[in-house]
């Protein structure tokens, strides 16, 4: 599912990074939130750790978030995630 407006998107994946079906809604499976491109939420709210196969890109936690949780996601929990670019020209 994604949702557009002007300059921002709003992309409902799957734990395979995949669009959401409305069955695996239903089913409380862990999710991930794509915003404008830039932003990722990854959502557990089951009861068990899961994996998950992030969206194409170099993904980084935003404070106060650590790398460890990406792996494997534990139950009943968030990870903000930002999208880095590399740039030829950053000294």
């Amino acid at each position: 599912m994604a949702f557009t407006a002007p300059h921002k998107t709003v992309e409902w994946l799957n734990a395979q990074g995949s669009s959401i079906t409305l069955e695996q809604w239903h089913q409380s499976c862990p999710i991930q939130v794509l915003l404008s491109g830039q932003w990722l939420l990854l959502i557990n709210f089951t009861e068990q750790a899961h994996s998950l196969t992030l969206p194409e890109g170099d993904w980084h936690p935003v404070p106060p978030f650590s790398c460890h949780l990406i792996g494997s996601i534990p139950p009943k929990t968030f990870v903000v995630m930002q999208r880095h670019h590399f740039s030829p020209n950053a000294h």
